[in-house]
């Protein structure tokens, strides 16, 4: 009798050691379904193939994208996020409501803003074989009498029994685009400790944030709220891996590359003593990953019918995205890391051009939002530019105009464009100036003209900007220091069309980089 009790409590003491763990693989801002560089990285092909791998041991897997992936894209311009949806329904390689799917909202789910557009996100919602998140956002109940939007699908918080363990998810989206059909978005903080408390007492052992905030907003979340808020935040909109614990080391935010470039491998462990662990790793999608049948028939059938429809558009011949249009002696930069970060040539050059285009009315900077600028690939010296290649990088319909302002508010607009510089959209690609960049400390110096001239205060400055820092429907990114009062010029000149009819007049082009953006921290030997 000792011996077999001796026995029973060794059998106890192990289950007390136990340790019971979820995985979970999560992507964010996932715009083509194809993925990038000519398909050799990202692509959700290569996604479902990860998917179905780790599966295999991990039978009650949990797959997550938080935010931005209805737009922007080329193919999103035309079938307003419909191809998306139709491959995401297929990542779990049945036909069905997929239970282990959870998406959220980004800023870029609510491109198309106006009440007018608020079904075409309703009917992708309709489409979806998943759930989304909406945690934080007060959509308006009706729109013509009619329910808005599709709620069989849209939930406030979930719970997903997976290995034993309630994983309980809740979302927060970005206010930095507030669409018509969008009353409110509640405060993050207060969004995440309520539905943290509601998650615990439905009995979820583990509370997930899945959120499409910055980084800055993520962690203080994480800080101000500790054990009230959730143990975990898997984020989105910056578009670089990245990982922050909060201050005590007991909870992180983490993020994957854009594009599904990576993918990250989460595991959240729950001790026998109530402690949560998480580790995480980043699974490469490049050509070494299988892309999977089913998903990659799927998507080149939407890229053929893509390029069948756009063409017959433009009245174009068969084909009309993949002709060449000019021959690239250089590599042209316009990977977003670095066009988000640094002077590029590829944003020289579209600037210049810009500059140029405005040349007789007196502009002296040109100024574009590098997140407009939406290539996210270099394309290689002796390579052709395609129309795919610039469909691609002007995702949105871009309209310059001519301002004017003094030299404090344009020394305003380069340094809000480093702030928080991790790659964010708001970095600037610039023309007709020279400044000092200082990443480590977030600041700018020794703003000049291309001539040298310094740029005083007062200085009244002409300046050709795009549409987006300039009209405040659409956020501006932080620009508000400028707006529809600085137009000294009813021209508008489409930056689509302006890059096309340069083409035409050119056999080749080998742009360059010329220090204009000195980052004395990182690359002072370029400058």
């Amino acid at each position: 009798m000792l011996r077999l009790t001796a026995a029973l409590f060794t059998l106890l003491a192990l289950g007390a050691c136990e340790t019971q763990s979820v995985k979970i693989l999560a992507i964010n801002d996932v715009y083509r379904i194809e993925g990038v560089d000519a398909g050799s990285n990202g692509g959700l092909a290569r996604v479902r193939t990860v998917r179905r791998q780790l599966s295999q041991n991990n039978p009650s897997l949990i797959v997550t994208l938080a935010g931005d992936f209805l737009y922007p894209s080329l193919l999103s311009r035309r079938y307003n996020g419909q191809q998306m949806i139709d491959v995401l329904n297929l990542l779990d390689g049945k036909d069905g409501f997929d239970p282990t799917l959870i998406v959220t909202f980004g800023n870029h789910e609510f491109d198309k803003s106006r009440m007018k557009d608020a079904w075409k996100l309703s009917d992708r919602m309709k489409e979806s074989e998943f759930t989304w998140l909406g945690s934080n956002i007060e959509f308006v109940p009706a729109i013509e009498g009619r329910a808005f939007p599709d709620r069989d699908h849209l939930k406030t918080s979930t719970i997903l029994v997976a290995d034993g363990l309630k994983i309980g998810f809740f979302s927060i989206t970005t206010r930095n685009k507030h669409p018509d059909y969008v009353e409110a978005f509640l405060d993050y903080e207060d969004t995440a400790r309520i539905y943290s408390k509601k998650l615990r007492d439905a009995g979820a052992n583990i509370v997930i944030g899945l959120t499409h905030l910055s980084e800055a907003e993520d962690v203080s979340i994480l800080n101000t709220l500790g054990a009230d808020g959730p143990d975990l935040i898997i984020g989105g909109h910056e578009h670089n891996r990245l990982s922050h614990w909060s201050t005590d080391r007991k909870r992180v935010v983490i993020k994957a590359d854009a594009e599904a470039r990576t993918a990250t491998l989460i595991s959240v462990s729950l001790t026998a003593f109530k402690r949560i662990k998480t580790s995480f790793e980043y699974i490469t999608l490049d050509s070494s990953v299988r892309e999977d049948d089913l998903v990659r028939q799927r998507t080149e059938a939407w890229i053929k019918k893509h390029e069948t429809d756009f063409c017959a558009s433009v009245n174009n011949l068969d084909k009309c995205l993949s002709s060449p249009l000019v021959k690239t002696d250089v590599e042209l930069v316009g990977e977003e890391l670095e066009i988000r970060r640094f002077e590029t040539n590829l944003g020289n050059w579209i600037l210049d051009a810009a500059k140029e285009v405005y040349k007789e009315e007196g502009a002296q900077v040109a100024l574009m939002n590098s997140g407009g600028l939406r290539l996210n690939q270099n394309i290689l010296a002796g390579q052709s530019v395609t129309r795919r290649h610039i469909e691609e990088l002007i995702a949105y319909p871009s309209t310059l105009h001519l301002i004017e302002v003094d030299g404090s508010v344009l020394k305003a607009m380069l340094n809000h464009a480093v702030e928080d510089w991790t790659g964010n959209g708001w970095f600037l690609q610039v023309s007709g100036i020279r400044f000092n960049h200082d990443s480590d400390n977030q600041h700018v110096s020794d703003v000049t003209l291309t001539d040298g001239t310094i740029i005083e205060d007062s200085m009244r400055m002409k300046i050709v900007v795009n549409d987006f820092l300039i009209n405040t429907r659409f956020g501006q990114d932080g620009y508000t220091m400028i707006g529809p009062d600085n137009l000294i010029s009813d021209r508008k000149v489409d930056l689509r069309t302006l890059i096309l009819d340069q083409f035409k007049r050119q056999d080749s082009i080998s742009p360059a980089t010329d220090g204009r953006i000195c980052n004395v921290s990182e690359r002072a030997d370029r400058c």
